[in-house]
């Protein structure tokens, strides 16, 4: 096949659909340029990051909000690589060269960010010049979602053989073993540490549609619905006074007082052209970096290919 699935690494969703005759009909992957944008807690635009681009998952920020992660598309190639943006600076700069990751770069600290592709977890210096190093290779596809503030744990998404997902630890100090931490019948995913590392937060669709959870750390003996109504992409303030997750077009905030989680309360709601693209939290719980689509290059038809197996013998 000369062309790429599309897909959505965000949703860990891919658009194609196969019949028992063996054929194959499958959307092509397509670009969507987007402008990262600004918001405030009331909603405000406060302008934008960047040019334009076609990113592949969401912003992510370092744990002191100067620096983003974002994975963009190569628009000629299909294939994504890690960039990162300095906010005071308002520069720009690639940092992995045809590493094609699968999920977002997760910030270890401010000078070194953890990605996956596929089945392996590298951890790799913020300049270009740098050689990534093998973290974790996994029988299953993996994906990091967050790490501890200390930089002890790296918390990840981890495909098990039925093909959902469960939530792990991968240590990053000692023999780095990997062990299972949240495990259900459903998918679990997004998993975000609270900055006492007491607390993790995540999304699982044990209900039927996906809610926000928080269960204790690191025994995971105590857990607690936090979204009534749905939820995802949970984010921990970097005080550990507020938690921020995402409900279609609603930004949520749910207050922390010792201990003690509050009522889901709406902070704004985000314009509809933005639905369905992640959204970007920045540690102090004020700014919020959204993706607009500005010009969208989306094919006219779905393919269709008959035999479609054979073509893997090739």
């Amino acid at each position: 096949m000369e062309q790429r699935i599309d897909h959505d690494t965000y949703r860990f969703m891919a658009y194609f659909s196969l019949s028992q005759q063996d054929s194959l009909v499958f959307r092509p992957q397509f670009s969507t340029l987007t402008q990262p944008t600004w918001f405030d807690r009331s909603g405000k635009r406060m302008g934008t990051l960047g040019p334009p681009s076609s990113f592949t998952g969401p912003p992510i920020f370092s744990p002191d909000g100067n620096q983003i992660s974002f994975s963009r598309n190569d628009l000629e190639t299909g294939k994504a690589d890690v960039w990162k943006y300095e906010v005071d600076r308002n520069t720009i700069s690639r940092i992995t060269f045809n590493a094609d990751p699968n999920g977002p770069a997760i910030w270890l600290d401010a000078s070194y960010f953890a990605f996956n592709s596929f089945n392996k977890i590298y951890r790799k210096q913020t300049n270009a010049a740098s050689n990534a190093e093998l973290l974790l290779e996994a029988s299953q596809y993996v994906v990091g979602t967050s790490v501890s503030t200390d930089g002890k744990f790296l918390l990840m998404n981890y495909q098990n053989p039925r093909g959902d997902w469960d939530i792990w630890v991968l240590p990053l100090q000692g023999d780095r073993k990997p062990y299972k931490f949240v495990e259900t019948p459903f998918n679990d995913i997004g998993a975000s540490i609270s900055p006492d590392s007491k607390w993790v937060s995540f999304t699982s669709e044990a209900t039927g549609q996906n809610q926000v959870y928080v269960t204790s750390f690191p025994d995971a003996k105590q857990q607690f619905q936090i979204s009534t109504e749905g939820g995802n992409n949970p984010r921990w303030r970097k005080d550990g006074k507020e938690l921020i997750y995402v409900i279609k077009e609603k930004i949520m905030s749910v207050e922390i007082q010792n201990g003690s989680f509050g009522n889901p309360k709406l902070l704004f709601e985000r314009p509809q052209e933005s639905l369905g693209l992640p959204v970007g939290i920045h540690p102090d719980g004020q700014r919020f970096l959204l993706l607009i689509p500005t010009l969208e290059q989306n094919p006219d038809n779905l393919h269709f290919i008959s035999n479609w197996s054979k073509l893997l013998k090739k």
